[in-house]
């Protein structure tokens, strides 16, 4: 929902997204602007907004039982999965 941006771009300003000390990048990308938008976020299985979406580096750990419990261990990192 369009209504949420004010509250994301609070939260990335108090994250500091953006700057080398957080190494956090937050974004709002518009799955509706265009074909090409679209068709990017078809490729990423979003179909609901607004989707949160975490693309990282590094290791990551999930610690959430539900997706656990939607996708299986199989899916899942850290203590919820086979990782």
């Amino acid at each position: 929902s369009h209504a949420l941006a004010p509250m994301w771009d609070k939260i990335a300003t108090i994250l500091e997204a953006g700057s080398s000390e957080s190494k956090v990048v937050m974004a709002l990308f518009d799955c509706e602007r265009d074909y090409q938008h679209s068709n990017l976020c078809k490729a990423l299985s979003i179909s609901f907004y607004p989707t949160l979406m975490f693309v990282g580096s590094g290791t990551y750990h999930d610690t959430d039982p539900i997706t656990s419990a939607l996708y299986g261990k199989a899916k899942s990192a850290g203590p919820m999965g086979d990782s």
